[in-house]
């Protein structure tokens, strides 16, 4: 798998920024899902993601023109693979506490990307054997089918209650009904 596209939309100072800019966003919207999600407050990793989603990509656009994006790949992406880390730990806590299975899946799958981003990292990097595959690839649609089942049992769970919000609703207006 290829993690840039052969035939971009984009020239390639652009496309090779706008990639930089989606890892570093993403990672910023997994962390601020993972904020919302628990309902804890949580200042400095706030602070920490509105960095990430400004500076970074602030940086690298002035970095293309000079020729030093891979060197603000080599030293940013460490920082964005290891603020993944945080959100893993608030979501799997918060899944923990309600007890929901699809919750702590989605958790592990959060855990499953961090891994395969480290690991795509690293292989970018020559660390790995060359051989090696990128490990994202994989891990994204996991991550995305786990979000999805969480997204569909939350959308059950309300249909269920307003049903019985519902009929409540009808017990009521029946009960008034013979009151009157």
């Amino acid at each position: 798998f290829l993690y840039f596209a052969e035939q971009p939309f984009v020239q390639w100072p652009l496309m090779d920024w706008l990639f930089f800019a989606i890892n570093c966003w993403s990672v910023t919207l997994i962390g601020y899902f993972a904020i919302h999600f628990s309902g804890v407050p949580s200042p400095r990793f706030g602070r920490l993601l509105l960095l990430l989603a400004v500076v970074p990509p602030l940086f690298a656009a002035l970095a293309i023109p000079l020729g030093w994006m891979p060197a603000i790949r080599i030293w940013t992406y460490p920082l964005i693979i290891a603020l993944v880390l945080p959100a893993v730990w608030i979501t799997l806590a918060e899944a923990r506490r309600r007890g929901d299975t699809t919750l702590i899946v989605l958790s592990i799958a959060f855990g499953a990307m961090f891994i395969a981003a480290f690991h795509d990292y690293l292989l970018s990097l020559g660390i790995m054997p060359p051989r090696d595959t990128y490990w994202l690839a994989y891990a994204l649609p996991a991550g995305f089918l786990t979000f999805g089942v969480h997204m569909v049992s939350r959308l059950v769970k309300a249909t269920n209650q307003v049903e019985r919000f519902n009929l409540t609703l009808e017990e009521r207006v029946a009960e008034r009904t013979r009151q009157l």
